[in-house]
């Protein structure tokens, strides 16, 4: 919804010439170990950590130098941001300030813990946080976190998340995980772990066990929708002909149908279908129309590559101008079943059309390792985390983070796919700049320029929003996110997973939205020995 929930901090505020950025934290907030959190933890994480070159490769990101000169202290809890350049979407841009949208944020460090120990080998162990939970243990195939009855929320908000402890559990199988999940020894089970079949069937042996929606697709829409990544500066796909004949070439429906069992949907967008995003969204549906950028059609695929000087050869195979095989290795990640289910069915789609291209799942580091330094000809891959705002995801396609030479690594994983268009950059420049709340129209419009580029270009391919297969067990708790009540992402594992199992305070409402509760609950009576005007139970209800 682009809805702020305010949590380590309390509010921030921008200089009129977007170049000042001063943020008030919260007072009372504690690190895991008791010690206060000010605004020195602030200052000593970016001016000694993340803006010093020196830690370049742990800390320090180039992207971070360039936008922000320094950070001050005012008081113990106000800090001021000074930006090298106006910055209206500064306070969302996750690689550069602590929000949190999807899946990371900028992380504030403990300057007690940090300052004076050598960071490029301390282990963090165990981890000094401000959350709820600790590290209670560690073991090959499990982490055990403990609750923290001294939590700083408890102490503000009135509230504590109701599991004592939060086991993450690797069964090592997709069978044994679904034979846990149905007899009630899983509560919740993050996505790519379970297919849609399995998770089906353990919803149909165990009736407490269902999917985010009752009703078909079933699946919640992940932030990162499913692309295909061509390695624009190798040859033929930094050609956009080529690119575009690619995308003619699939057959989206069909790879929703047997990669994705019917639990998504295809999609033209380089986005989620989010509410925050409609509005930019709705103002390209006839550039969309114009460049068919999820039309299958084999006719055109044949047009455009005989176009670029391309024929096909005896074997039905296409051949390049100057003798080549068009031939391609597609690369995705060993173990992640959704990924590896689709990848498979679209290789075969590019078989057909005259494509010789091979399939090679590769381990987790290997994959991102050959993918950021351009070691690759495709892969697939997802364009993430977009889901607030249009920006995000157009910085995937900056030069500044996409461009290195092969053998180099680029800025962002996700900017894999090496484009450079210095036309695009000024266009995502002009966005960066420009404020969402102030001038709305002009944002659209600079969106919809960038867009036109993109679908002309097509430097990486879309294909589907990606289904998120989301098995929750209310046999111990219930109150989980779901389609029928949507009151936050079911990302429990993502850096927000705290406020999934909280709830939180809506900034527009006022009322405490959200949390899970235990299915049974036994009341007592209790004694309190300071004066406590209302607490939240349990049961999520206040007193």
């Amino acid at each position: 919804t682009g809805e702020l929930i305010p949590w380590l901090a309390k509010s921030f505020e921008y200089s009129q010439d977007f170049k000042v950025v001063t943020v008030n934290l919260q007072k009372e907030v504690k690190w895991n170990d008791g010690v206060p959190f000010t605004a020195d933890d602030v200052v000593f994480t970016y001016n000694d950590l993340y803006l010093n070159p020196a830690y370049e490769g742990t800390f320090f990101a180039p992207a971070r130098a360039a936008a922000i000169d320094r950070v001050e202290k005012i008081d113990n809890y106000t800090v001021r941001f000074i930006l090298k350049a106006a910055y209206p979407r500064f306070h969302i841009n996750v690689n550069l300030f602590p929000t949190s949208v999807a899946w990371w944020a900028t992380e504030i460090l403990p300057k007690h813990i940090w300052q004076g120990v050598n960071v490029t080998e301390y282990k963090n162990y165990p981890p000094v946080g401000t959350g709820a939970y600790k590290v209670k243990e560690v073991g090959p195939t499990f982490i055990v976190y403990e609750r923290r009855d001294d939590w700083w929320a408890t102490e503000v908000f009135g509230i504590r998340p109701g599991p004592k402890y939060v086991v993450c559990q690797f069964y090592g199988s997709e069978d044994e995980t679904a034979l846990r999940m149905e007899a009630n020894e899983v509560d919740y089970c993050i996505f790519g772990i379970l297919s849609y079949g399995s998770a089906e069937k353990v919803c149909k042996e165990n009736p407490e066990v269902m999917l985010w929606s009752r009703a078909t697709p079933y699946t919640w829409v992940d932030p990162c929708p499913r692309a295909l990544f061509l390695n624009n500066l190798k040859y033929p796909w930094n050609l956009p002909e080529v690119r575009r004949a690619l995308s003619y070439m699939i057959d989206r429906e069909m790879l929703v149908s047997l990669g994705y069992e019917g639990t998504t949907v295809s999609t033209p967008y380089f986005y989620p279908p989010y509410g925050a995003l409609q509005p930019y969204l709705e103002t390209i549906q006839d550039v969309i129309e114009k460049y068919e950028p999820d039309v299958y059609d084999l006719t055109k695929a044949e047009s455009l590559l005989k176009g670029a000087g391309f024929s096909k050869g005896t074997d039905g195979v296409w051949v390049s101008p100057n003798g080549t095989r068009l031939a391609a290795e597609v690369i995705t990640w060993l173990g992640h079943i959704e990924l590896m289910r689709a990848t498979q069915v679209l290789v075969e789609q590019l078989r057909a059309a005259g494509v010789d291209v091979t399939y090679k799942p590769v381990a987790t580091s290997t994959y991102f390792e050959i993918t950021s330094n351009g070691q690759y000809d495709m892969a697939y891959v997802w364009l993430c985390p977009g889901d607030t705002d249009p920006l995000s995801n157009l910085l995937l396609f900056h030069s500044r983070n996409s461009y290195a030479p092969i053998g180099e690594s680029t800025e962002i994983f996700e900017a894999c796919h090496r484009y450079n268009n210095s036309e695009l950059d000024k266009i995502i420049e002009e966005l960066e700049v420009t404020s969402p709340i102030a001038n709305p129209d002009k944002c659209k419009q600079l969106f919809r320029n960038a867009m036109e580029i993109l679908y002309r270009d097509l430097p990486v391919i879309p294909l589907c929003q990606t289904p998120a297969v989301l098995p929750f067990n209310s046999h111990y708790w219930v109150g989980w996110p779901s389609a029928d009540n949507p009151w936050i992402h079911p990302l429990i594992w993502a850096t927000h997973g705290v406020i999934a199992l909280t709830g939180y305070q809506s900034t527009i409402t006022g009322e405490w939205v959200g949390g899970i509760r235990p299915k049974t609950i036994t009341y007592t009576t209790v004694y309190f020995t300071k004066d406590t005007p209302r607490f939240r139970g349990i049961d999520l209800v206040w007193y």
